[in-house]
Formats: structure tokens, C-alpha cells, sequence
């Protein structure tokens, strides 16, 4: 093995080695590249992951903000509201008691929104899709909702009376 031409040992670092008249890299620089590339996958693979985790937070916050909205205006009406979850259409939904979309006053529009990001797998409240909140504001009954994140599984699970709302989360 000769160095190319008459160039020092440290410039054959930068300008590679030569063996059998064909110029090559030195271990240096692979494992300067192994060890970028390492990097770069990390940080792509904790974005992507991340970002799934972030979407699910965003849903979540949706989801409680909705029980929230619900018993609150259930008890300022004096009448029953409920949050439909449309597992059809993807979608979350706040009524009143004959079923019409109940006004957001903060997005000046229906409450009501697709889950982009997930799926709702299941919803069960005694039997139905809805959650329903009477004229003092307490829930007629409890139940689970259950939203899958490509993998990231969220069960909300919604206690009678209070609406207390527990979050679980799994990965599959």
C-alpha cells in the first residue's frame, strides 16, 4: 500500500488512500459517516415518534375539553347535552337534548371535529355512542372511548355522575 503521489500521511486522510492504483476511504471517514448517518436516523425516528404522541395529546385535549364544554352547558341551559362519538365518520359531536349541534362560542362554529389523526375503535355508554349529560350537569352514565393511533391506543373512560375523565394509554 502506497500513498497517492507524494503527499504526507495526513493528507492521505483527507484525500483518501490509494491501494492497488484505486483511491479508497479511509476507516476515519466510514466511521465518521456510520456514525452521522446513526445520528440522523435517531432524530428522524423520534420526530416520526413524536409526533404520533403529539397528535394523540391534541385528540385528548379535544376529547376532555368536549366533556368539559358538554356539562357545562348542560347545566347553564338547564338541559340535557350529549357528546356523539361517530366512529362511521370519525367524528366528535356536542347536542342538545333534540339532537341539534350545540354553538362554540370560542371557534364561532358547531362543536364539532374529525379526528385526523386516529381512529375511534369503539365507544360505549350502556349502549350507546353518546355520552349524556343532565340538567345539573351530572352524567347519565359512564362509559369508554377508545381511539387508536397507529398503534398508540387511548381509552377514556368517563365515570357516571361527575364526568370524571381517566386516560389510558397503550402501545400495541
Amino acid at each position: 500500500m502506497r500513498i497517492g503521489g507524494s503527499h504526507s500521511r495526513a493528507e492521505a486522510g483527507i484525500r483518501g488512500v490509494v491501494m492497488n492504483g484505486k483511491e479508497a476511504f479511509t476507516l476515519v471517514e466510514l466511521l465518521v459517516t456510520v456514525v452521522v448517518l446513526a445520528i440522523l436516523a435517531a432524530v428522524v425516528l423520534s420526530a416520526v415518534v413524536d409526533t404520533v404522541d403529539q397528535k394523540a395529546e391534541v385528540n385528548a385535549r379535544e376529547i376532555l375539553a368536549a366533556v368539559r364544554f358538554t356539562k357545562v352547558n348542560a347545566l347553564t341551559k338547564r338541559q340535557m347535552h350529549r357528546i356523539v362519538f361517530d366512529s362511521v365518520n370519525e367524528t366528535v359531536r356536542v347536542e342538545d337534548d333534540v339532537g341539534a349541534a350545540v354553538w362554540n362560542p370560542i371557534t364561532f362554529s358547531t362543536f364539532e371535529w374529525t379526528l385526523e389523526h386516529g381512529q375511534i375503535q369503539s365507544s360505549d355508554f350502556d349502549g350507546d355512542n353518546y355520552l349524556e349529560f343532565g340538567t345539573s350537569g351530572e352524567g347519565v352514565c359512564g362509559g369508554t372511548v377508545v381511539i387508536d393511533y397507529n398503534g398508540l391506543t387511548q381509552t377514556f373512560t368517563i365515570s357516571p355522575i361527575t364526568g370524571r375523565v381517566a386516560v389510558e394509554e397503550a402501545r400495541n
